[in-house]
């Protein structure tokens, strides 16, 4: 009979020591489950504030694109009117010179071109 207590008391300690086991492994797991979860919380925010600077930073780079581009833009617009600008008073010129030309009788423009020349010579133009 004592053998069969002995067995039956080693038994039960056995069986508390396996509830034991499991229940360790149980509170590790738990343990374990809880600092990933604030890990990943840790890597989520900083990864999401990373992203959010990256937009923002985007977005300035495109606005001063976008401004830089409209500058561009209004710059070669200005050119323009002034290059027209220019051959217009070019051309009015000309047209004066040769009304000029022809009310002193020089009709041709080939004389007209000749009497240019003497003209721009003596700074009359």
């Amino acid at each position: 009979k004592q053998l069969y207590s002995d067995i039956a008391s080693k038994r039960a300690m056995y069986e508390l020591y396996q509830r034991q086991a499991a229940i360790r492994e149980l509170q590790r797991n738990k343990a374990a489950v809880v600092i990933q979860k604030i890990t990943r919380g840790i890597l989520a925010r900083s990864r999401y504030v990373r992203t959010k600077q990256e937009a923002n930073l985007t977005r300035v780079v495109v606005l001063v694109q976008s401004y830089y581009r409209r500058h561009l833009a209004i710059m070669k617009f200005y050119s323009v009117i002034r290059d027209n600008a220019l051959k217009e008073r070019f051309h009015a010129a000309r047209r004066q010179r040769g009304n000029i030309l022809r009310f002193f009788g020089f009709k041709s423009r080939k004389t007209q071109a000749r009497l240019a020349i003497v003209l721009k010579a003596l700074g009359i133009d």
